[in-house]
């Protein structure tokens, strides 16, 4: 019996001990700068609609593959409020900064899902505009089977 209560109280002073603290999080951003979060985003008109994401992420890959020199740009940028929810994913090879890269499958992609259904870009251009380091910023268009996108805009972090 009284091993039993030792390891009860010893429970409670873990549980007790462990408890999260109330409050915004002590965390760090997934950005070097916790101040650009809020600055993140992707608009686009999609067949004529306005479309804005609810979440932007945007990666430079560092000697992917075979292109040991190469830096690839990844982005994928999502709409949660659209029934279904959409995607799109972006793929430039072979980045540089500022600059207009063409969408010209496989090299320079973008997909955007709706839904599960993938429509693939087979034309269009990703322009950066602007490049920090920190922030990128620019525009889009593509057409990617029946959805068209044009009038998009940009500014992504870049970890």
């Amino acid at each position: 019996m009284r091993k039993l209560l030792l390891f009860g109280l010893l429970f409670i002073a873990l549980a007790l001990g462990c408890r999260k603290a109330k409050g915004p999080s002590n965390t760090k951003s997934a950005q070097p700068d916790n101040s650009i979060d809020s600055l993140l985003n992707m608009t686009a008109d999609v067949n004529g609609v306005r479309w804005e994401t609810d979440s932007a992420y945007s990666y430079r890959v560092k000697s992917s593959g075979n292109d040991s020199n190469l830096i690839n740009l990844m982005v994928i940028a999502t709409n949660k409020n659209d029934s279904p929810t959409t995607t799109m994913k972006v793929n430039i090879s072979n980045f540089t900064g500022v600059g207009n890269y063409a969408i010209l499958p496989p090299a320079n992609t973008i997909t955007f899902y709706l839904g599960s259904i993938r429509h693939f870009a087979t034309s269009g251009v990703f322009t950066v505009i602007k490049d920090t380091g920190g922030v990128m910023s620019g525009t889009y268009n593509f057409i990617a089977d029946t959805i068209i996108v044009t009038n998009g805009t940009f500014t992504l972090a870049l970890p």
